[in-house]
């Protein structure tokens, strides 16, 4: 009886093959995790800060951020503030979740000391330096998950022209009606891709503490009043400022963080 088995050739091309296929698929695989990692990083830390805010809200009985301990003792937070205000802050708000001052690296420029790619791909990204992008005045502070967020705080406007700007946008829809700052969130610090939308992120945080990503409606309805932007300027439009279609990457492809929260916190850029 004569057994049929595979030469050592055949083995040696079958190997091959497999090998080929597999250093294809695999870096498409580890991006896809490194990537779905990063999302369910970032809304747990979306998650953990806000409910630090709202409920310094609730517990001290204020209506605003605006009104809190933390608000008032951090002062405006920016790169020039003092180490006692960036204490102070963190003091305050760390009754409600874990957050240390990096009084060493205040701002992004200083913490990532070189340019990074701003886009959300690298085939759509140019190198920029922080210097002159979005969150270069942030004072930074280190969270619990390992996330660094830099924070650059607004004093309350309460001119009427401010007071009628959030009544506009409260009749469009708008729930961002007023500014208590902005937030750059990394969700893994210095470690790489160092890239706005893959592990970088921008918010502006409302005067209920909430975080309301780039590119979303909200953002756009509140720029459409307090800058040259419009009500369109949101991620799925491929020709708005925070674009962030599969054709389009645009303002630093900030605008991802909105796709990115909208899809669930999948990436599907």
């Amino acid at each position: 009886m004569i057994k049929k088995g595979f030469t050592l050739a055949e083995l040696l091309i079958t190997m091959g093959i497999i090998g080929v296929v597999a250093a294809l698929v695999a870096p498409g695989l580890i991006i896809n995790n490194i990537n779905a990692a990063n999302a369910s990083k970032l809304s747990s830390t979306i998650s953990d800060f806000e409910n630090a805010l709202t409920t310094s809200i609730v517990k001290e009985q204020v209506d605003t951020i605006y009104d809190t301990e933390a608000w008032n003792k951090g002062g405006s937070l920016s790169s020039t503030s003092s180490d006692s205000d960036m204490n102070a802050f963190a003091g305050e708000l760390g009754k409600y979740t874990y957050v240390v001052p990096d009084t060493k690296n205040k701002k992004p420029e200083a913490f990532y000391k070189t340019a990074y790619s701003l886009a959300a791909s690298g085939d759509k990204g140019s190198a920029h330096s922080f210097s002159s992008s979005f969150g270069s005045n942030g004072a930074g502070f280190n969270l619990k998950n390992g996330a660094v967020i830099f924070l650059h705080l607004e004093q309350l406007d309460d001119s009427e022209e401010a007071d009628t700007k959030a009544d506009e946008i409260a009749m469009e829809g708008g729930s961002l009606t007023r500014s208590a700052g902005q937030v750059l969130i990394d969700v893994n610090g210095q470690s790489a891709p160092n890239t706005v939308g893959r592990d970088i992120f921008g918010f502006e945080i409302g005067s209920d503490g909430i975080l309301y990503p780039i590119g979303g409606r909200d953002y756009a309805i509140f720029k459409s009043k307090t800058a040259s932007w419009s009500t369109d300027d949101i991620w799925k439009n491929s020709s708005s400022k925070t674009a962030c279609t599969d054709s389009t990457k645009a303002d630093s492809g900030f605008g991802c963080t909105a796709r990115l929260i909208e899809d669930g916190f999948k990436v599907t850029y």
